[in-house]
C-alpha cells in the first residue's frame, strides 16, 4: 500500500487583502493567483485521490482548478475556513487600531484564547480544523492514498501544530506563501512534515 500523505494547499493570491483584516470575507482569487495554483497543479508528481477545499471562494475556486487538472473528485467543507475575525473582518487594519485599539491588543497578546469581538479564538479555530483532519486522515490511511486540503494561511498553520503534537501558540512560528504547499505523512505513527512552503510538488519536495 502506498504512503498516506496529506497536502496542505494555501489557495492563490486573492483580490482586496492588502491592508485589510481577511477572515471570513469572501475574497476572489487574482488572475496572478489562477496561474500560481496552475503551476503548482502541473508541478504535481504526487496524484491525490480527492480534493477538499475551504467553502470561501478564494480556496474554492483553488481547489477546483486542481481537481480538474488532476482528475481528482473536489468537495468543499466549512471546517477548512480561516479564522473568523468577527467584527473586524473586512475591515483596514488601521482602522480597527483606531477604533477598537484596547480589544486589539489583548487579542494581540493571547490569540489562541482571546477572540476577536464577535470572532473565534485560536482554539475555536483548532476544534474545527481538528474535526476535519481526523476525517481526512482516516480517509487517506484507508485508501493509502494521498488527499489535497486547500485551505487558508492561518487554518493550515494550526493545522500543522496539531499534527505534529506541537503548542498551538506555535502555530504562528511558520508562515506560507500563496499557492504554497505543506507535505505530511501520516499513518499509525507520529504524523512526519516532508515539506513546507514548497510551490512544486514533484520527487524531491515529499521525498521520504
Amino acid at each position: 500500500m502506498s504512503e498516506a500523505r496529506l497536502l496542505l494547499i494555501r489557495h492563490g493570491e486573492p483580490v482586496g487583502h492588502e491592508g485589510r483584516c481577511i477572515g471570513h470575507t469572501d475574497t476572489a482569487l487574482s488572475s496572478g493567483g489562477v496561474r500560481e495554483i496552475e503551476s503548482l497543479g502541473l508541478n504535481a508528481r504526487v496524484a491525490p485521490k480527492r480534493v477538499v477545499t475551504s467553502d470561501l471562494r478564494r480556496a474554492t475556486d483553488s481547489g477546483l482548478t486542481l481537481a480538474r487538472m488532476w482528475a481528482a473528485p473536489c468537495q468543499s467543507d466549512a471546517r477548512l475556513r480561516e479564522l473568523s475575525f468577527g467584527d473586524w473582518d473586512g475591515r483596514r487594519w488601521d482602522e480597527i487600531r483606531a477604533i477598537d485599539r484596547e480589544a486589539l491588543d489583548r487579542w494581540g497578546t493571547d490569540w489562541v484564547r482571546i477572540a476577536p469581538p464577535g470572532g473565534e479564538s485560536g482554539e475555536m479555530l483548532a476544534r474545527r480544523a481538528r474535526a476535519a483532519l481526523d476525517d481526512a486522515i482516516a480517509t487517506a490511511v484507508r485508501d493509502g492514498s494521498t488527499i489535497a486540503i486547500v485551505s487558508h494561511a492561518g487554518w493550515i498553520r494550526v493545522a500543522a501544530t496539531i499534527l505534529l503534537g506541537e503548542p498551538l501558540e506555535a502555530a504562528f512560528d511558520r508562515s506560507i506563501g500563496y499557492a504554497r504547499a505543506a507535505v505530511v505523512c501520516v499513518g499509525d505513527n507520529q504524523p512526519v512534515l516532508r515539506a513546507w512552503d514548497v510551490a512544486t510538488l514533484d520527487d524531491a519536495s515529499v521525498a521520504r
